[in-house]
């Protein structure tokens, strides 16, 4: 009996009232947990598909490294520089805290790879910042431009033409230069490394569609509905809030799955704005003829 109230209180404004009195960590549990929900299919979306994120749309332009010929890559293969274990470790012919670096001339634009091997533990150890004063010296190309990836004991920093990134690098991730036989290896671990990263924004983009709006409208109502004699309190409010929530995280959650690409996080704050503000003056209406 309880379940089929709970479903009638998702589309019924009388039952849907009955929550206002429930707790109010119930409420914000529900927003959280759905915003945790909500941010699955986006990240497996695009986890499934980030090379794809790569061949087609040149994501953070990782397809410049592509561009390396089979004289660049041979250049690569002949050093021992190795990522693995979430580390950069290297052979017996690189001096621990040296730095070193490639420069390759492309049809139009200029990519250096550099690897510096100082020591993160030793804390007069500093990074090389030769290694970025002279590639800032470099003229960009006419008709290209340039591009800049120094490889760290834990991370990499990554110089494109319109950001400066850092990517951590991931513990079950190995990658072995001596062993590349293209360019479009280099792309697609970098997009690799940011994955994580990614993630980590499409759940922020999700806590705040799921979790800040609501709060904001909830109080934006409940000022606005007071104003014409609402008696429900913010805390009655924001309790109806996280039950009218729950139909259209369903929609946007379903509707995720079924059409991957598109992107109905965004909606998700309309629809729950839309089907909320329904329910509420429903509700109020109620309340004043009672």
């Amino acid at each position: 009996m309880f379940f089929v109230n709970f479903l009638k209180s998702l589309v019924v404004p009388r039952y849907m009232s009955k929550y206002r009195a429930m707790s109010v960590f119930i409420a914000f549990g529900i927003f959280f947990v759905s915003s945790l929900i909500l941010a699955i299919p986006q990240m497996t979306n695009i986890s499934k598909n980030r090379y794809k994120l790569v061949d087609d749309q040149n994501a953070y332009y990782l397809n410049i490294f592509k561009e390396l010929n089979d004289e660049n890559i041979n250049v690569l293969n002949e050093t021992s520089f190795k990522l693995e274990y979430g580390h950069l470790t290297y052979g017996e012919d690189i001096e621990k805290g040296s730095i070193q670096y490639y420069d390759f001339v492309l049809e139009k634009d200029f990519i250096r790879i550099g690897f510096d091997t100082y020591d993160i533990l030793d804390p007069e150890a500093k990074p090389n910042v030769l290694i970025f004063d002279s590639f800032n010296e470099i003229e960009k190309p006419v008709n290209g431009n340039k591009y800049l990836i120094v490889f760290y004991n834990e991370s990499a920093i990554y110089y494109s033409p319109t950001f400066q990134k850092e990517l951590k690098y991931q513990e079950n991730n190995v990658f072995d230069f001596s062993k590349i036989e293209d360019g479009s290896e280099i792309s697609y671990h970098l997009m690799d490394l940011y994955i994580p990263d990614i993630n980590i924004q499409v759940s922020f983009n999700t806590f705040i569609a799921c979790v800040i709006f609501p709060l904001l409208i909830s109080l934006v109502l409940w000022l606005f509905l007071r104003s014409g004699g609402n008696t429900l309190s913010f805390k009655e409010t924001y309790n109806i809030a996280s039950i009218s929530s729950i139909v259209p995280f369903i929609i946007i959650f379903a509707l995720s799955w079924i059409f991957p690409h598109y992107e109905f996080v965004s909606y998700y704050s309309v629809l729950f704005g839309i089907y909320f503000l329904i329910m509420m003056l429903i509700i109020n209406s109620k309340k004043k003829i009672a």
